[in-house]
């Protein structure tokens, strides 16, 4: 009996394995779709309060994240705005409104109200009437000047001075644009 070397078996029993591997992948789609389909049958009166339940949920979720989008904005001057006010404000708990926001938005809230104050920022420096930064800062709901302009940079990518002349050079329009005509500027809408 010759023996055959050891590389050559390795071969054959990949061979083998890929064979096998392909027989079990053609015949699982056919066997997962039949199960499946009596599940299906069976379950039928099941699956649909599942689903009714599932899309009544998913609409009082849009209220809720609606109520917490308009919180923010009536509130993100308030530098003391956290996870726990909205949530109160809207009538729900921190946890839920946490994990709620999150999948409805893809951001936290805490990001969220972050990014409401930037973009803020960026319209109240873009105005070009000499507010000083520390002001801005206020304005917007910062605590300090050192955390606004962290953040400001971590957001933007630059200081809101340097943000403020870089507009200025760019040639922003250098008229005044009273702040009442100013829309707050959040995720977008659910």
């Amino acid at each position: 009996m010759d023996r055959v070397p050891v590389n050559m078996r390795n071969i054959n029993t990949a061979r083998r394995v890929r064979r096998l591997g392909k027989a079990i992948t053609e015949q699982l789609p056919l066997v997962l779709t039949e199960d499946l389909l009596e599940y299906c049958d069976v379950n039928q009166d099941r699956l649909l309060k599942v689903i009714e339940r599932t899309l009544g949920n998913f609409g009082k979720r849009l209220v809720v994240i609606k109520a917490a989008r308009e919180f923010i904005n009536a509130h993100y001057t308030e530098e003391t705005l956290s996870l726990g006010q909205v949530a109160q404000g809207v009538g729900i708990s921190s946890s839920n409104l946490s994990t709620l926001f999150k999948l409805a938005t893809g951001r936290s809230l805490t990001r969220s109200i972050q990014e409401i104050r930037i973009a803020w920022a960026k319209k109240l420096l873009a105005r070009n009437d000499g507010l000083p930064i520390t002001d801005v800062a206020k304005k917007v709901g910062f605590g300090s000047y050192v955390q606004f302009t962290v953040t400001f940079k971590a957001r933007v990518g630059e200081s809101p001075l340097r943000y403020r002349n870089g507009k200025l050079r760019r040639g922003s329009s250098p008229r005044r644009i009273p702040l009442r005509h100013i829309s707050p500027v959040g995720p977008s809408t659910v």
